[in-house]
């Protein structure tokens, strides 16, 4: 299994001519061509992010762990990072604001659960979240955390660095059915301006299409879901990204019959309209769809693609295999 990175420049708004920004060998890279670039940073010593343990309750099996970490950094540097403990069980939240030197547990912010802390003074129980979650940071100071429990998916903001509360007014907002309707699986968001988001997520246990929904008012309220491919085309779908100069929205999915063909969906005009582009097909057998691809958007519009591609596809453990793997 090899790992691929795409590069393209796709509808944004001119910022320099091609000829100003392009190196003089670019000319002689096709479009969607995979770059390979050898690593050359060094990380330092990992340090255990911790959290007060979770106490067993009577009929209720809460596991007491931290997977699928994510990690965001907002324009100051400071660090945000969740890690979920599985359903009942919510979304753990840490940060830091010495360049990750030292970090500070903010407890589970993503619903009914009861904001255990840092001092262990009240215990943690668990909330409605804990599965699939996202986090992003939006320009106007918020920091937002989606969390997919068993029937919708939780959405919490935070106007005070996820401290919950310290400015009055400022505690964390929390709508548990952001989506608008039942059983999501594999929600995305993306912060775009000061208190919009954007959401896409599939339904489950059999994945058929793409939903896509947002929110203007920083989470509180979002519209319907619409649907931005057509039924029975999806396998997987992957991240969002949004453009913060000029509010493109991107995102990326493999047709479930077509596990070589990676296809990006864009929009120009807010979420109204979304085009399908195809990005990239690889070779006849071969598969992308091994794990999420995840596309990004540079200050200069450019939008960046990753993803494994292999020889042939492995069974997968999450729910949308029934579709992919049929």
């Amino acid at each position: 299994m090899g790992g691929l990175f795409l590069s393209n420049a796709l509808a944004k708004q001119r910022r320099i001519s091609a000829a100003e920004k392009a190196p003089a060998h670019a000319a002689a890279l096709p479009p969607a061509s995979p770059i390979y670039v050898p690593g050359t940073f060094t990380f330092s010593t990992p340090q255990a992010l911790t959290h007060p343990p979770i106490p067993a309750t009577p009929g209720v099996t809460l596991k007491d762990q931290d997977v699928e970490p994510e990690i965001k950094v907002d324009i100051f540097g400071t660090i945000y990072v969740t890690a979920i403990h599985g359903v009942p069980g919510g979304v753990d939240l840490w940060k830091s604001t010495d360049q990750g030197a030292t970090f500070t547990y903010l407890g589970e912010p993503d619903g009914a659960q009861d904001k255990c802390n840092v001092a262990g003074t009240a215990p943690c129980v668990g909330g409605a979240g804990g599965g699939d979650d996202s986090l992003d940071l939006s320009s106007g100071g918020y920091v937002y955390l989606a969390s997919l429990y068993l029937g919708n998916t939780t959405v919490s903001a935070s106007m005070d660095g996820g401290i919950g509360g310290a400015v009055p007014g400022q505690a964390w907002t929390v709508n548990p059915a952001s989506a608008g309707i039942p059983v999501n699986d594999r929600q995305w968001i993306a912060a775009y301006g000061p208190q919009t988001v954007y959401m896409t997520f599939d339904q489950a246990p059999v994945n058929t299409t793409i939903w896509f929904t947002k929110s203007t008012d920083a989470g509180k309220t979002w519209g319907a879901p619409t649907m931005l491919i057509p039924l029975e085309t999806l396998s997987r779908e992957n991240n969002v990204a949004v453009d913060q100069y000029n509010g493109n929205i991107y995102t990326t999915y493999f047709p479930v019959n077509a596990p070589n063909q990676l296809n990006l969906i864009r929009s120009t005009d807010g979420g109204a309209t979304f085009t399908i582009i195809p990005a990239y097909t690889g070779p006849a057998g071969s598969c992308l769809e091994n794990a999420f691809p995840i596309i990004s958007v540079d200050k200069g519009g450019n939008v960046h693609v990753v993803f494994t591609q292999s020889t042939g596809c492995t069974a997968r453990s999450d729910l949308d295999q029934s579709v992919a793997n049929r």
